[in-house]
């Protein structure tokens, strides 16, 4: 085995085995795109916005449930209830204020 500080590995070089780290970073399901985080099942359609999730909050403070979604930013944890987040660019707001679609 060669033992190498991480700064001096250079190309052509990989590792014998996995590496893993002890813990999460960040500890809970964070979104990695500005959007909605929406119930999966519900598909495509117009849905209330019940809140907003922004990063730097920890421990989301409101539940998705099927048929609504929450605004949420990159790095925010997903709400409960949600399991999926929708990119920002593939929404567009609805007639009301406070509904995407």
């Amino acid at each position: 085995p060669v033992s190498l500080p991480l700064r001096a590995i250079t190309d052509g070089m990989i590792l014998a085995e996995d590496v893993f780290a002890p813990s999460s970073i960040p500890p809970f399901r964070a979104s990695i795109k500005d959007g909605y985080a929406v119930v999966q099942s519900d598909g495509p359609g117009e849905y209330p916005i019940i809140g907003e999730v922004t990063a730097g909050s920890y421990g989301a403070p409101l539940t998705v449930t099927p048929g609504t979604v929450a605004y949420i930013t990159t790095g925010a944890p997903v709400p409960e209830g949600a399991n999926a987040v929708v990119q920002v660019e593939n929404t567009r707001a609805a007639g009301d204020p406070g509904r995407v679609v």
